[in-house]
């Protein structure tokens, strides 16, 4: 593993780690709730990070059969990143599907461990690596964090989602096109992503406001 993974990694774990605790000061909900999203969002994340190694050796097949370690080496791409989004997703519905798993709780500590860990990602990669790329990403994220921070109480864990992703999308689109590139924890954003996570969290938002209406 070479040296930018090394430090790719810890940044993203000490990242991840500062969204819990962001999720867990920011969270209104008493103890054993905070808990049980805490429990939730985690294993979700481990999920993740299992399911990007699972991308990027889908990615490398033909390499990994003549040589693994090479693959083991490489670092993760974009591609991987998305594939591990959609197994995620995938998995998140199919447990939804057989109740194992309140969408609400994983919602609730969603938003906030995003916010929380793509700041401090990007705080740590402008002052570290100094990125002045990042100050673009990083002022959207502490726009959407104010925002998040002033109407979390108000509206629904899914309906609060979707306007922070719209944001999100939103935001990293304008950033994509003034800006060299766009990334997500070292990870360069496609637009058709972005333009994805934009149309579904807008349809998504549409449906749950006329459902609740």
């Amino acid at each position: 593993m070479n040296t930018w993974m090394v430090k790719n990694v810890s940044i993203i774990i000490v990242s991840l780690i500062g969204g819990l605790i962001f999720h867990y000061i920011s969270s209104p909900s008493k103890q054993a709730r905070k808990k049980q999203e805490l429990e939730s969002i985690t294993s979700l994340l481990v999920n993740f990070i299992l399911f990007v190694w699972v991308g990027k050796l889908l990615i490398n097949l033909p390499l990994l059969f003549t040589n693994p370690l090479a693959v083991l080496a490489y670092p993760s791409s974009s591609t991987a990143f998305i594939i591990a989004v959609l197994l995620t997703t995938i998995n998140i519905i199919y447990q939804v599907k057989r109740k194992s798993m309140d969408y609400s709780v994983i919602l609730a500590s969603f938003v906030p461990v995003f916010l929380g860990s793509a700041f401090l990602y990007e705080f740590i990669d402008l002052v570290w690596h100094e990125n002045t790329f990042a100050w673009g990403h990083q002022g959207l994220l502490l726009l959407l964090i104010v925002v998040f921070l002033i109407t979390h109480e108000k509206l629904s864990p899914i309906l609060m989602a979707c306007v922070i992703l719209t944001g999100w999308s939103a935001g990293q689109l304008i950033i994509a096109y003034t800006m060299p590139y766009t990334a997500l924890y070292g990870y360069t954003m496609p637009e058709w992503f972005l333009f994805l996570v934009f149309a579904t969290s807008i349809i998504t938002f549409v449906y749950n406001r006329r459902r609740i209406s």
